[in-house]
């Protein structure tokens, strides 16, 4: 039932407008992504835009999308913002300002290098050094969330102590296809940026990580504001989502990269291009919606696993998530 409401829902979005699928005219509605594989999950949507259906899309520098949600003017925040779940849980977790509308992507770090590593030969990276792009930010707390689930020790070079034989030795790194330079066997980065590297995929950090079907990277948050009063286009607008990728699939490479370039904010340079942009890169993405009751459980035992890995801890209240209907 909820598969034939989203695509009742996408039509009317897609063919009468939003005013058709109840959006109210009152205010402009301002979604924000960054770049990378959150940017995919909504090109779709961006790609489905209309110059005066009320909504603007803005694609920004993934290390600036906190700003967006965490103005003391909150009427310059986002009214929905994709964002990492660590994040969207340590500044919105208590559910006051912005509910959990769903998860968008589903993990995409790949482990890059010579030797193929799986569960049963991780033991294999003891002794050796692996770079990670944003050792500090997402990228590093799931690597040392994956070794742990592996029951893999880690040390941190970044700390100043030598290399240890026993451990993995993580060290933070700007990415690049010449590992040895970097002074790193294997070097974790995100998918689409990975592929422009041209090097070996030794693992998926999906499949080394619990069951091996990935855990909730990027999620959908909205103003509880905008909830309630434009319930109508907020179901609509995730229709889009959860239809964004099928269409990633068949889709023309020029559409897709069209769609977010033409929605990037402040001039910042794509992270993909119609000559970088691969069918491999854009399913290593791991891009499809998942409700926000249907991820729940999941989402906090990822968030736990994070917590035990980070300085801090990532809590959320039962009442960050939202239960309505989609």
């Amino acid at each position: 039932m909820r598969k034939i409401l989203a695509a009742v829902l996408a039509c009317c979005f897609t063919v009468f407008g939003l005013v058709a699928c109840g959006k109210t005219e009152a205010a402009e509605i301002d979604v924000y992504a960054p770049d990378g594989a959150p940017a995919l999950a909504l090109a779709y949507a961006m790609h489905s835009d209309g110059e005066r259906d009320g909504v603007s899309y803005h694609v920004v520098e993934a290390s600036t999308i906190a700003a967006y949600v965490s103005n003391k003017d909150r009427e310059k925040n986002a009214d929905v913002c994709l964002l990492p779940v660590n994040l969207a849980a340590k500044l919105l977790g208590g559910g006051e300002e912005y509910q959990l509308l769903g998860v968008a992507t589903h993990g995409n770090l790949y482990l890059l290098g010579e030797k193929p590593i799986g569960k049963n030969n991780a033991e294999e990276l003891k002794g050796k050094t692996v770079g990670v792009v944003q050792l500090a930010n997402v990228p590093g707390l799931v690597t040392k969330a994956v070794l742990s689930d592996l029951g893999l020790s880690y040390a941190l070079l970044s700390d100043g102590g030598p290399m240890d034989g026993t451990k993995v030795n993580l060290k933070g790194v700007v990415p690049s296809r010449d590992l040895a330079a970097l002074g790193i066997d294997y070097l974790v980065a995100p998918s689409p940026a990975a592929e422009r590297l041209g090097l070996p995929f030794a693992a998926s950090l999906q499949e080394l990580y619990g069951d091996g079907n990935g855990y909730p990277q990027a999620v959908i948050v909205a103003k509880r504001t905008l909830i309630e009063s434009d319930t109508a286009w907020v179901r609509a607008f995730l229709a889009q989502v959860e239809s964004g990728a099928a269409w990633l699939k068949t889709a023309e490479i020029e559409s897709i990269c069209g769609a977010v370039e033409g929605k990037l904010h402040g001039g910042i340079a794509p992270t993909f291009t119609p000559k970088t942009l691969s069918r491999e890169a854009i399913e290593n993405a791991s891009v499809y919606f998942s409700s926000a009751m249907e991820s729940k459980t999941e989402i906090k035992e990822f968030l736990r696993d994070l917590s035990s890995v980070a300085t801090e801890n990532f809590e959320v209240s039962d009442g960050f998530f939202y239960g309505g209907v989609i």
